[in-house]
């Protein structure tokens, strides 16, 4: 299967091929998706409509997903899909992305027109595990 057209909720039920214990984070804000309690790791989800060989995150995601990783000794995964594949990338095994401020939406899941500013940096594919589904 490719990796094209997968949601959040697609995914997820894909990765359980990989972490059968996984389950959905239990908030709606809450700063991950998912986590397996096997790995003792949380994992944020992001699925891209297009495909670059740097795929963005936000500080402030990578902030919260550090500060939960030091205060309950939790693994951090960053999982993201694009048109031809998913990469995954462990967090604490990585540098932190230099970071820069962008015009992006407030907000990508319910269809926000309002413009910000947020300080993002860029993940390169080459620095994650490639996950490949059957």
């Amino acid at each position: 299967m490719t990796s094209t057209g997968f949601t959040e909720k697609s995914l997820f039920k894909k990765l359980k091929d990989y972490f059968p214990d996984l389950e959905k984070a239990e908030g709606t804000f809450d700063s991950f998706d998912c986590y397996t309690e096997t790995h003792k790791t949380i994992i944020e989800l992001k699925c891209r409509g297009s495909h670059y060989p740097e795929l963005l995150i936000e500080k402030v995601k990578w902030d919260k997903l550090a500060e939960i990783r030091a205060s309950q000794g939790l693994g951090t995964l960053y999982i993201c899909s694009t048109p031809i594949g998913v990469w995954a990338w462990n967090l604490e095994a990585i540098n932190e992305p230099e970071w820069s401020e962008k015009r992006l939406p407030k907000s990508t899941e319910f269809g926000s027109v309002e413009w910000v500013t947020k300080i993002v940096g860029y993940l390169h594919i080459d620095k994650a595990q490639p996950i490949q589904f059957e």
